[in-house]
C-alpha cells in the first residue's frame, strides 16, 4: 500500500473534466460551504445528458465532493453507465464520505467501475471514535460496509483513504494505516487541514509527520 502526504495536491489529468454531480450530502462538515451557508445552497443535480455530452471526448471524469457528495445524485448509476456507454475508455474517479448507501447500491457501483484506473477516494478523518468529529452525521458501519462490498465485488478497483490530519486524530495515524491495509485500500493519503479552524495550526507538527511518513 502506498503512503502519500500532501497539501491537497491537484491530481487532475490531461483532458480531464472536474464535475460536481450534485449538491446533496448527508453530512454537516464544519468547513463545508453547505454548512457555512446552509440557507443559500440549493439542492441541484447535474443533468445526465449534459454530462454525457461534456465527457464524450474526455479521458477522465473526476467527481469531487466540494459542494456535495457524488454518491447522492439520485441517478448516479445511470450517470456512470451513460457516460461510459458513449465513451468506453473514460476513467472515473470520485471523492465520497461513503456513508448511508446500501450494500446492493455499492455492488451496482462496483460493477460499473470496470476501468483498471477507476478510483474512489474515501474521505475518512480518523477511526470510529473520531471520524464523526469533523464528518458530522457520518455512520462508521455504513462506510465500512461500502469498502468491504467494493473490495469483494471488484477487487481491482483502486481505493484511496484520504485522511485530513487534525490534532485529535494525528496520534491515530499508524492505526489508520493498518486498518486501511486490512480493509484493502491501495493508498493512504494524509492531507494538511491548513484551512480549517480545528487544524494542526503548527508547521512543526506537520514537519514531524512529513519526516515520519515520507
Amino acid at each position: 500500500m502506498n503512503l502519500t502526504l500532501n497539501y491537497m495536491n491537484n491530481k487532475m489529468k490531461n483532458n480531464a473534466i472536474h464535475l460536481e454531480p450534485t449538491s446533496r450530502c448527508t453530512l454537516s462538515c464544519s468547513n463545508c460551504i453547505r454548512t457555512q451557508y446552509i440557507d443559500s445552497i440549493p439542492i441541484e443535480d447535474c443533468d445526465i445528458d449534459m454530462v454525457i455530452k461534456a465527457t464524450k471526448e474526455k479521458n477522465w471524469l473526476h467527481m469531487c465532493g466540494n459542494h456535495g457528495d457524488p454518491i447522492y445524485h439520485p441517478k448516479f448509476h445511470e450517470l456512470l453507465h451513460g457516460v461510459r456507454k458513449e465513451n468506453p475508455t473514460i476513467v472515473f474517479s470520485m471523492h465520497t464520505n461513503g456513508a448511508f448507501r446500501s450494500i446492493d447500491w455499492w455492488e451496482k457501483t462496483a460493477s460499473l467501475l470496470t476501468n483498471k484506473k477507476d478510483t474512489i477516494y474515501f474521505s475518512i478523518d480518523g477511526l470510529p471514535n473520531t471520524n464523526h468529529i469533523y464528518r458530522v452525521n457520518s455512520k462508521w458501519e455504513s462506510i465500512e460496509n461500502a469498502i468491504k462490498t467494493l473490495v469483494r465485488v471488484n477487487p481491482n478497483l483502486k481505493l484511496i483513504w484520504k485522511w485530513i490530519v487534525f490534532k485529535y486524530n494525528q496520534n491515530q495515524i499508524d492505526e489508520g494505516i493498518e486498518l486501511a491495509k486490512k480493509l484493502g485500500f491501495s493508498e493512504f493519503e494524509m492531507v494538511n487541514s491548513f484551512d480549517n479552524p480545528n487544524d494542526l495550526d503548527n508547521t512543526l507538527d506537520w514537519q514531524m509527520l512529513k519526516e515520519k511518513y515520507t
